[in-house]
């Protein structure tokens, strides 16, 4: 409806009756340039009352008074879709809210698909622009706004078929262009309505970042990107391509969100059909092309639907952001180094600073030694295990566990609570210190706020059950138990231990016999598959009987042994207790007890306290001071943690000289009584299985990897509480449950059956995945990080029906040369011991942490054809050579490769060449291997290559001999066609 002015005055009082409306005025220089534009949007406007959808949104007049032309729209009372992301971010932890928000997009897409079916479009889609209506009414609507300038287009008049018709509209905004609008920029040429499914994409895009990492990053990478597009022009092969930036984030997103999820098809869906360059010019859903809008209509459709109707769907998450995984945004930080004249790897100062890890504000993320949490560190749920609670209470007693009584404070609003709801649903972090001063309740509610990190001045938003109080969307807080006795609890209430018992106690031992009991006989995943492993004795045991000494397991037969997983520590030579050449013989008549160290002694009490009578422990098991020994028994680390009857993980210590008995911190409880028979026992929640065992000391180790991956079951000891893993799940001493489907794989019992399964894109993705993580780990020798790994790296391919060495797999040869260091920290060569080589182009030669290309974006194996007439696989030559078992490791150790000249300038290299370490190197001499290619398909005219650089090595003899100094993804022009064959080292 458009008023004139001299109408605006008698109808002003029926406006005053309406609800809140918004008001647009249009000002502009040009009188008659903004009477056009004017009359065009009030048109439009007008026009859209047709329309069915709910998410558009319906003007309610247009008038012109003076001067001045307005608009008069429907009051949004929640703002925008950005101004939602920023005030309700808890709303992203909240699964209902999550649901809401797919709907709503739902609703927007069909939304779209009305318009275009009608041949119009929006032309300025962006979070401002969808507005947020009655949110205090079932979480309210979302709808389209700033629709006066649409396009509307004659309809089945297609953008072909509009060849010459100049628009008569502005483009949007710039950040959101699609980037066919770079051509059209100054030309009078039409714009396809698969404008709107770009900056849709976009959109969604930054939805998911806000459900996974927060607001603050998904704010980051607006501000990032506010002055650039969500894409880029390639100046070598003029062509446009999704900016490296945004597909950065979409590589680490693929990799750390699980398949299958809700998640994971949000990104698929932008990915694969939202943010493409190319488009159809009839505007039809086209393979590798942009969607159309009703494609994108059912496919959000679908994932809203099955959020609603598959519980493990859409489960909310908190990831850290791994921003050391994001590539920089522009080209330009990236500085020429060079040395005495040559071409060198960037300094650290040249190199572009990471961000510091964004979190949103009252985000948990733990970091210990630099690491960040991994991927594994999310989707992990606390489950009752009452039944196992009950009969284990009717071992031991419940007053062996009851805590003892004492008088409790409470609060007024703490003392008249009657049921489950032991707080507010919001809680004033002011208030509740204030109150914690004459009240036990809300003071043990602010202590465990604070052990996460939360302190006054915040409110945050508190759940409750009848086991639980936690925060919405978060972790729990406070655990809540019910006596084993009580027939009133509720059915979710918790039978556990609020005290933990004191260890190396009878009723301590009777939990851990409890939980092998448990695992042998009711755990089919727990049971050896004898055909997959051929378990055999370590050499050596120690025996743990009335007096300890060292035997050789030849002479005892088959037996039952416990496996210790420990860090040594920075020790000096006279702390340190090993056994050598010099005191074998001593220790295989006796071992005094008292001269153990701590850890050794902890462990040799538990081992007592299970039943059983021998225990492996390296530093005594293996001669130290004998290469050929350690030599041996390094390599058979599979068989001796596959052996174990179970493995102690000693996590709380941080050297032989700490133990792991040690005394908990006492756990602050809260006695309840509701009634003359109903009582509660209210603590501070102390299952943390992540931060405890995943970044604990123990877990930061080299070589605990392959000890966790290939040990059947494992009693972790921490700091707070001990923990069991095997593969049925996670066991807490507090006799909770915990599970992670991320995380049980590592406590599969037959390793990497499971993995497998989960790892559904391809084994090469669970061996990249294992080999980064490896990567990230420490050692007290750097050298021992070409052995420490061998046990898994045996078990895995034993069960591919391959063969390993080095970190590579004789059927994923070619991927796996393709490595590159993580991060912006430059790689060191390791110094081998006499007689070890390991090759330079395995990741076990240098020190530093490694990412594989990216197998989704950067590389995908599917499209890739590898270039195996360019290199030769050592794996078969070796297979089909009849040499001694030397020259097999010669042959293992080299590769020959046809090795091409670089056509680049000293600068493209810096920017291109992921270089390893820093060392001088002279262009000139800078060689080349082709990898794998791009297949040749479409319309694609230079496809990349995937090439290690190498470099001659500086050798007396006459052989040419190269070693890898780097990696990189090249066009097919910056490679020489010729070359010649020689050793890469």
């Amino acid at each position: 409806m458009q008023l004139p002015a001299s109408q605006w005055h008698s109808k002003r009082s029926s406006f005053l009756q309406l609800p809140a409306i918004a008001i647009a005025i249009k000002k502009a220089k040009n009188v008659n340039e903004l009477t056009d534009y004017f009359d065009k949007e009030a048109g439009n406007l007008h026009r859209l009352r047709e329309y069915r959808s709910k998410h558009l949104i319906k003007p309610i007049a247009a008038y012109k008074k003076g001067q001045d032309r307005c608009l008069m729209f429907p009051w949004a009372e929640g703002g925008n879709l950005c101004s939602y992301w920023k005030k309700r971010e808890l709303d992203a932890r909240d699964k209902a809210s999550v649901q809401w928000q797919l709907e709503q997009f739902a609703g927007i897409c069909s939304a779209l698909v009305e318009l275009h079916v009608l041949n119009v479009r929006h032309g300025d889609l962006k979070p401002e622009n969808i507005l947020w209506f009655e949110p205090n009414k079932d979480k309210g609507i979302l709808q389209i706004a700033d629709m006066g300038l649409t396009a509307f287009h004659q309809k089945d008049i297609h953008t072909k078929q509009r060849k010459g018709l100049p628009t008569a509209t502005p483009s949007g905004t710039s950040r959101y262009e699609p980037p066919e609008m770079d051509e059209q920029r100054d030309k009078p040429e039409p714009r396809s309505r698969q404008y709107d499914i770009w900056s849709m994409g976009c959109i969604i895009f930054e939805l998911l970042l806000w459900l996974v990492y927060g607001n603050n990053v998904m704010q980051a990478f607006r501000d990032e990107t506010r002055r650039s597009y969500f894409w880029e022009f390639d100046r070598i092969t003029k062509t446009y391509l999704v900016h490296p930036y945004v597909v950065s984030h979409m590589k680490v997103l693929r990799k750390h969100l699980q398949a299958g999820s809700a998640y994971h098809d949000l990104l698929d869906l932008v990915q694969t059909k939202l943010l493409v360059v190319r488009i159809s010019e009839d505007y039809v859903s086209v393979p590798d092309c942009r969607e159309i809008a009703s494609e994108v209509h059912e496919c959000i459709k679908s994932i809203s639907n099955r959020s609603r109707s598959e519980d493990a769907y859409l489960t909310p998450l908190r990831l850290a952001f791994p921003a050391d995984e994001i590539n920089g945004h522009t080209r330009q930080s990236q500085k020429v180094h060079q040395k005495d004249g040559s071409l060198a790897a960037p300094e650290r100062q040249d190199i572009p600073k990471i961000a510091p890890t964004i979190t949103s504000e009252g985000d948990i993320i733990h970091e210990k030694n630099g690491h960040q949490s991994s991927k594994l560190n999310d989707d992990w749920s606390s489950i009752p295990d009452n039944e196992f609670a009950a009969h284990f209470f009717d071992l031991i007693g419940w007053d062996c566990a009851k805590p003892p009584e004492r008088h409790v404070l409470l609060c007024s609003n703490c003392s008249s609570r009657k049921s489950a709801m032991l707080f507010d649903t919001v809680c004033d972090l002011s208030r509740l210190k204030a109150q914690s001063h004459g009240c036990d309740m809300c003071a043990l509610l602010q202590e465990a706020l604070a052990r996460k990190g939360i302190k006054a001045p915040r409110v945050v938003e508190l759940r409750q059950n009848a086991a639980n109080v936690g925060l919405k969307n978060g972790p729990n807080l406070l655990s809540i138990y019910s006596e084993p006795s009580n027939l009133h609890a509720p059915d979710e209430a918790h039978l556990g231990l609020p005290r933990l018992l004191d260890q190396a106690t009878p009723e301590f031992f009777t939990l851990l016999k409890e939980w092998i009991r448990v695992c042998d006989s009711d755990h089919d995943a727990c049971r050896r598959d004898d055909e997959e492993h051929a378990l055999t004795m370590p050499t050596r045991l120690i025996e743990v009987g009335k007096h300890l000494r060292l035997v050789e397991a030849a002479s005892i037969g088959p037996a039952r042994y416990i496996a210790l997983s420990h860090c040594w520590g920075p020790l000096k030579e006279d702390e340190k207790f090993c056994t050598y050449i010099s005191n074998i013989s001593q220790f295989q008549t006796s071992i005094n007890f008292d001269h153990l160290p701590r850890t050794f002694r902890d462990a040799v009490t538990v081992t007592r306290g299970l039943g059983i009578d021998y225990i492996w422990i390296d530093s005594l098991c293996i001669i130290q001071d004998d290469n050929q020994d350690w030599q041996n028994e390094s390599s058979k680390m599979e068989q001796v943690f596959s052996a174990a009857y179970c493995t102690i993980g000693s996590s709380s210590a941080k050297s032989s000289l700490d133990g792991f008995l040690v005394e908990r911190p006492p756990r602050s409880i809260v006695e309840l009584r509701t009634g003359s028979t109903d009582t509660r026992y209210v603590c501070v929640d102390i299952d943390d299985f992540h931060t405890d065992v995943e970044l604990g000391e123990l877990n930061s180790r080299g070589w605990v990897l392959q000890e966790r991956a290939l040990s059947r079951r494992t009693v972790f000891f921490t700091s707070r509480q001990v923990y069991w893993e095997c593969g049925a799940g996670i066991h807490c001493e507090t006799l909770t449950r915990l599970q992670n489907s991320k995380v049980a794989f590592l406590g599969d019992a037959n390793f990497p059956k499971s993995a497998i399964e989960h790892y559904r894109d391809g084994r090469q993705l669970l061996i990249q995945d294992l080999y980064e993580r490896y990567s990230g780990l420490a050692f007290t020798k750097p050298s021992d990080r070409a052995v420490a790994i061998l046990g898994l790296q045996n078990r895995l391919a034993r069960t591919f029906k391959t063969q390993a060495a080095y970190g590579l797999f004789a059927v994923y040869f070619a991927r796996g040369l393709l490595w590159k260091r993580r991060d912006w920290k430059l790689m060191t060569r390791i110094a081998q011991p006499a007689g070890r080589r390991v090759p330079s182009w395995s990741s076990f030669s240098k020190e530093g942490r490694i990412k594989y290309l990216d197998a989704t974006n950067e590389l995908k194996f599917k499209e890739i054809d590898w270039a195996t007439s360019d290199f030769e696989n050592p794996f078969l030559i070796q297979k089909t050579s009849a040499s001694s078992a030397s020259t097999e490791e010669s042959i293992l150790a080299s590769f020959r490769g046809l090795a091409r000249r670089l056509i680049m300038i000293k600068r493209d290299m810096l920017v291109m060449i992921q270089f390893d370490n820093e060392e001088d190197f002279n262009v000139d001499d800078l060689r080349c291997v082709v990898i794998g290619r791009d297949k040749m398909e479409g319309s694609r005219t230079d496809p990349k290559q995937y090439v290690l650089v190498i470099h001659q090595a500086r050798v007396a003899s006459g052989e040419r001999l190269y070693e890898r100094v780097g990696v990189a993804s090249l066009m097919s022009s910056y490679v020489a066609n010729e070359g010649s064959w020689v050793t890469i080292r």
